[in-house]
């Protein structure tokens, strides 16, 4: 099969196929005497394999090594993407709730907002001497919203 055929029934562009073919993903088994890429039926069982793989999250590097890590368990990999998951909600909570601080604050301008910002980086610091600075040497004098204060306690 040609490579526009298999873009057409699997989906994939031919841009995406050169590309995997570049990195090594997917090669088709054989060229033409033309030079086109021509796809045996396990060239393409190996192209969804990728796209499933993709599906789940990992980067084309991540599906290489799965693809080639002979110790590559499916328990493995889910329990890998739970832990990725987890870690991605937790950053997106954290950026939530500071968003709702900066909020609270009832910024009128960008520079409140830039403001609040630059405490909350500060309170979260883990440098003792850049959470002080940040409680103690506000340069506008402005107050510090309670509820940033009391998360950084």
């Amino acid at each position: 099969m040609l490579i526009g055929d298999v873009a057409r029934h699997s989906g994939v562009s031919t841009r995406m196929l050169r590309h995997y073919d570049a990195l090594g993903l997917v090669r088709p088994t054989g060229r033409t005497v033309g030079g086109y890429r021509e796809y045996s039926a396990e060239d393409v069982r190996r192209i969804f394999h990728v796209e499933g793989l993709r599906s789940l999250g990992l980067s084309l590097k991540q599906v290489g090594r799965a693809l080639e890590d002979p110790a590559f368990t499916p328990s493995g990999l889910v329990g890998d993407l739970i832990k990725w998951t987890e870690d991605r909600l937790e950053r997106d909570r954290e950026l939530l709730d500071r968003l709702r601080a900066i909020d609270a604050s009832a910024p009128t301008g960008w520079q409140d907002v830039l403001h609040v910002v630059d405490l909350m980086q500060g309170l979260t610091s883990p440098s003792a001497a850049r959470r002080q600075q940040a409680v103690l040497a506000r340069p506008d004098g402005a107050p510090v919203p309670a509820d940033v204060l009391a998360g950084a306690a």
